[in-house]
């Protein structure tokens, strides 16, 4: 734990959480942020992202609170089902995002932070599974998962789409799906969180980079904020 640790006092006043549910409305202050991440519902990401006890927990957002203190703006973290956090910033119910991905649309080098996680898009299955066979095998993706759905589509592959990454993998486990397509730090995670003791069979496809969005709009009025704050996250990164 490096600048972190040492900020605790400072960024522990200046944080809000709320559900996607509760925060439907409102404009953010000019010494706030809204940022919408990973509901609780599409996996336990523990230590990377969670929500434990109503707040949203983990490295990864510690990280990104940890930074923003720094300038002195207050982070209000909104929890939302996976592809309605692209949603809030869409229709202006918040102003960015985390983690997103170069898959995501209408995302750019101006509006994207450091990387904040390096991860892959992977195939996981019980024996070794080619996805370039014919017929094809089934696989099973959460929905709005943009690495993992793009690559469905580009390879035509049949698909059944969940809302979490628990329900994927039982569909694995249940030998109604084949493969499951994931990020791999999410289905790692949550399938050591949810006490899932398999050998999985793992062929990583293309890696990803895990950034923090942010809006057009909000960039335009703050457009220096990646000046300022891409050096907070790098003094905020945890070991």
């Amino acid at each position: 734990m490096k600048k972190s640790v040492l900020r605790i006092g400072l960024f522990c006043g200046l944080f809000t959480y709320v559900s996607f549910g509760v925060f439907a409305e409102g404009q953010s202050n000019s010494n706030e942020i809204r940022l919408a991440t990973l509901g609780a519902g599409v996996g336990n990401f523990a230590p990377v992202l969670y929500v434990e006890n109503d707040q949203v927990m983990g490295t990864m957002p510690e990280q990104i609170r940890c930074a923003f203190a720094a300038l002195g703006i207050v982070t209000r973290f909104i929890s939302a089902p996976i592809g309605r956090h692209v949603w809030a910033v869409e229709n202006d119910q918040a102003d960015g995002y985390f983690p997103a991905s170069p898959y995501e649309d209408d995302t750019s080098p101006e509006q994207t932070s450091i990387v904040l996680l390096e991860s892959e898009i992977a195939i996981f299955s019980l024996k070794p599974v080619d996805v370039y066979s014919r017929p094809a095998p089934l696989v099973a993706a959460v929905r709005l998962a943009m690495g993992p759905e793009k690559f469905i589509e580009r390879h035509q592959l049949p698909v059944v789409k969940t809302s979490s990454f628990n329900q994927a993998i039982e569909l694995l486990i249940k030998k109604r799906a084949d493969a499951v397509i994931a990020n791999d730090k999410g289905f790692e995670l949550a399938a050591k969180n949810g006490n899932y003791q398999f050998d999985w069979h793992k062929q990583p496809l293309e890696s990803v980079k895990l950034r923090l969005f942010l809006s057009p709009g909000y960039v335009q009025k703050h457009p220096d904020i990646f000046n300022r704050l891409n050096p907070e996250l790098e003094q905020c990164r945890t070991e």
